[in-house]
């Protein structure tokens, strides 16, 4: 018996991009030659453009670079916290105020974290590698929190169900939600098959149960 999965059509490589909004020119050319390094894709945005953000668009990190909360900075803070693709992602102020003034206007903004203007390659390299660090063990841990709620959907399953097929289809299911796969399949292969396996359970459609298989079509 064989488990395999699909992956057409959806991508699962975490974002590997970094977001500056309104950022002056020497701190676009240290963008670009950090990013550059640690082989990070750096997309520039000016606020007075529209905001959109395109579907599956995600940041690992977003830098705003601002002397105040102005309407436009606010906006552009709304629209990442409610994107599907950079909720979750740091937002880092780039300040070109004063400590006081920066004090005052990262608790207007509630960013994650901030940094003085003019940025220099060693001080934007290891906030865009500690962000990425905390991203990183952030995604782990939930992953470990998705893998356990699975344990126990499947574990549930098992004792309050004498449906074999049911229980099967509850475990391609939810392992395609983890592994964020279009299709997780359990096919059986006989030893005398001949080339042909016939599937068990499918996750994206219970009614493919003893469908057969030609192997020989598939890698």
């Amino acid at each position: 018996m064989q488990v395999s999965t699909s992956s057409e059509g959806r991508k699962v490589q975490a974002a590997k991009r970094v977001l500056v909004v309104d950022a002056s020119d020497a701190t676009r050319d240290v963008f670009r030659s950090v990013c550059g390094d640690l082989q990070l894709h750096c997309v520039e945005r000016d606020s007075s453009q529209p905001i959109a953000f395109a579907q599956g668009e995600s940041y690992a990190v977003a830098f705003l670079e601002a002397a105040s909360l102005t309407a436009q900075l606010s906006a552009w803070l709304h629209a990442l916290r409610g994107s599907p693709g950079c909720a979750f992602a740091p937002i880092v102020l780039i300040s070109q105020a004063g400590p006081d003034d920066t004090a005052q206007l990262v608790r207007q903004s509630a960013v994650d974290d901030f940094v003085f203007a003019p940025l220099t390659s060693a001080e934007l390299r290891a906030r865009i590698g500690m962000h990425l660090r905390l991203g990183a063990s952030a995604a782990h841990a939930l992953h470990r929190e998705q893998a356990l709620f699975v344990m126990l959907e499947i574990t549930q399953a098992l004792v309050s169900s004498h449906d074999i097929q049911e229980i099967l289809y509850t475990v391609v299911r939810r392992i395609a939600d983890v592994v964020e796969v279009d299709r997780v399949s359990i096919v059986l292969v006989p030893d005398d098959a001949g080339g042909s396996g016939y599937v068990v359970a499918a996750s994206d459609d219970a009614a493919l149960s003893n469908l057969r298989l030609d192997l020989y079509k598939y890698p």
